[in-house]
């Protein structure tokens, strides 16, 4: 690419271009952070509710002609404890969703100030409280060498057997072996999962499993994300073709 100057990500993760060898060659990277914020933060709720009252197995179970009411029992959220791991924009977003079914909060986040914390009403405690307390737990961070696997065996083992998983972040974040292994056994009583390590993904050890939802990295997947995330980019193209730094 010797004429190029800029690559413009319609999203928000950089981990599928190589950052490095832009730099080298002094081409702009830039993404688009803010684009699809809320249709990220509504899919990790609906993902939330979806676990707590067992919709896609009592949907399928209804299609397939079986009027199974009893087996499907669900679980108010109002006055459980979410767990949030990363209070970005989409975590962020998350918690004012949260706090709309009166849910507890507490967080983790090593970037973010107390006072940005008070103002969600989001208690910041460290990754192993949220471990150990948490009813549902959601990650909003990105993948890096720190927080490749953050979540395995010995994490899991800290989790209440009543704990949901949701990821709706990056594939990596959680070791799959450990998550299948922790879900057969009924370790943990859930886990919605819209990324994986490998995308396309048509293999995973969660397809059979359950008690757990899978959906196709659906986080910025509506229209709206779709214009708002094209069209950040493509404004900051506009402003480096004019000579103005990029916004992001």
């Amino acid at each position: 690419g010797k004429k190029l100057i800029i690559i413009g990500r319609a999203g928000v993760g950089v981990d599928n271009i190589d950052l490095e060898a832009a730099t080298k060659r002094g081409i702009m990277v830039v993404n688009a952070p803010t684009g699809n914020t809320i249709s990220a933060a509504e899919h990790a709720v609906a993902l939330m509710l979806a676990m707590a009252r067992h919709i896609p197995n009592a949907n399928f179970a209804l299609k397939a002609c079986k009027w199974e009411r009893a087996k499907f029992t669900g679980t108010e959220v109002r006055g459980k404890t979410l767990g949030i791991i990363g209070l970005g924009n989409v975590g962020s977003a998350v918690a004012r969703r949260a706090r709309a079914f009166e849910m507890k909060l507490i967080g983790y986040d090593p970037f973010v100030s107390q006072d940005h914390a008070k103002n969600l009403q989001i208690e910041i405690v460290s990754l192993e409280r949220i471990y150990k307390e948490a009813d549902f737990i959601t990650l909003h961070v990105p993948l890096t060498p720190q927080s490749k696997d953050m979540i395995g065996e010995k994490e899991i083992a800290m989790m209440k057997p009543t704990c949901r998983l949701i990821n709706t972040a990056r594939g990596g974040l959680i070791n799959e072996e450990a998550l299948a292994a922790a879900l057969t056994a009924k370790k943990i009583t859930g886990a919605a999962v819209d990324v994986f390590p490998q995308e396309p993904c048509t293999t995973s050890l969660l397809f059979g499993l359950e008690n757990a939802i899978v959906t196709p990295h659906l986080g910025a997947s509506t229209a709206e994300a779709q214009v708002m995330a094209a069209s950040d980019v493509a404004e900051q193209i506009v402003d480096v073709f004019k000579g103005f730094p990029p916004k992001y």
